[in-house]
C-alpha cells in the first residue's frame, strides 16, 4: 500500500499477456471462504474474459498488510499452487508512512489529525512499512525463486527497464514500451477522491460488481479526472517522540529486509534516513 502498486500495475496491465480483473484489488485471498468450491468460483469469475496464455494478475495490496490480515500465503498456495510468481513492490519506509498518513488525511470526513496521533492510535501504519516482516511471511511458504523484489525509487527511474524485468519474472514477452512512462497513478498529493455526490454510486457494491467492468480503464480514468474532487493535502509533521516511535521498529526491520534480499534493500543508510524533525 502506497508504495506504487497502482502505477506497477498500470505498466504491466498494458501487456497483453497478463490478464487482471476489472478492479485492482479483489482481495479474495483476505478470507477463508475462498479455499471452499464457492469462493475458488467467485475467485476464478474474476478472469472469465482471460485468453488461455495469459499470465492471470491480481494486485491486492492487502496481501502484504500483517498483522491486519494474516492467512494469505497459506490461502495462496492452497488455490493457486507452489509455483505462482510473485511481486513485492516496496520505497523507502518514511516515504511510505507519510503517503499513508496522507491518504488517510484525504478520505472524506476525515478529521485533521498529526502523523503522531495517527502512528499512535494506528500502529499498522508503521507495520506496513515493515517489509522484511511482510515479505516473511511469503517466504515461508514460498521459495526464494518465486520473488521479484522492487523498489517504486528504482522504478521510477526507468519505468521501460523495470517494467521488462517484471516480464522476465513472469516469464512473458517485453511490454515496457507500451508503459505511459508520464502517468503517475494513485498518488496521495493528487489522487481523486471518493466523496460529493457520486460516491455513494462509485463505492457500491453494484457500481463495483455489474458497472465497473463494463468500462474501459481509460473512461473511468477521465471520469475520475473530470467528476471527482482531489485530494487534500495534508503535512506529515514529524516529532523527536514520532520517530522515535517509528525509528526502534524499521530499524530492527531493515535487518531481516536485508537478510532476504541478499542486501538488496534495507542497508543503504537512506533507507531510514531520519526525517526532518521541526525546532523546539
Amino acid at each position: 500500500m502506497k508504495c506504487g502498486s497502482t502505477t506497477l500495475f498500470r505498466d504491466l496491465d498494458a501487456s497483453p499477456s497478463i490478464s487482471f480483473p476489472a478492479h485492482k484489488e479483489p482481495h479474495n485471498l483476505l478470507d477463508d471462504a475462498v479455499l471452499s468450491s464457492q469462493g475458488k468460483a467467485e475467485y476464478s469469475k474474476l478472469y472469465k474474459n482471460a485468453k488461455p496464455d495469459q499470465r492471470l494478475g491480481d494486485a491486492s495490496t492487502g496481501y502484504t498488510k500483517l498483522p491486519t490480515h494474516t492467512g494469505v500465503p497459506q490461502r495462496a498456495k492452497a488455490v493457486l499452487g507452489e509455483s505462482i510468481k510473485l511481486i513485492y513492490i516496496i520505497r523507502n519506509p518514511i516515504k511510505r508512512i507519510e503517503s499513508h498518513y496522507r491518504h488517510l488525511q484525504s478520505r472524506p470526513n476525515a478529521k485533521p489529525t498529526s502523523l503522531e496521533e495517527v502512528l499512535q492510535s494506528f500502529p499498522e501504519v508503521i507495520d506496513y512499512s515493515c517489509y522484511g516482516k511482510q515479505l516473511n511471511a511469503w517466504r515461508d511458504i514460498f521459495p526464494e525463486e518465486n520473488f521479484h523484489v522492487m523498489s517504486l525509487e528504482k522504478h521510477e527511474q526507468s519505468r521501460e527497464s523495470s517494467t521488462n524485468q517484471v516480464c522476465d519474472h513472469l516469464g512473458i514477452p517485453h511490454c515496457g514500451h507500451l508503459v505511459e512512462t508520464e502517468a503517475r497513478w494513485n498518488s496521495s498529493l493528487s489522487k481523486p477522491v471518493a466523496q460529493g455526490p457520486l460516491a455513494p454510486i462509485i463505492t457500491s457494491p453494484f457500481y463495483r460488481n455489474n458497472v465497473r467492468p463494463l468500462l474501459g480503464r481509460g473512461i473511468r480514468d477521465l471520469a475520475r479526472r473530470i467528476l471527482l474532487p482531489k485530494a487534500k493535502p495534508a503535512s506529515a509533521v514529524w516529532t523527536e517522540a514520532t520517530w522515535e516511535l517509528a525509528r526502534g521498529r524499521l530499524e530492527a526491520d531493515a535487518a531481516l529486509l536485508a537478510s532476504l534480499t541478499n542486501g538488496q534493500f534495507g542497508l543503504d543508510p537512506t533507507w531510514l534516513k531520519q526525517p526532518f524533525l521541526p525546532l523546539r
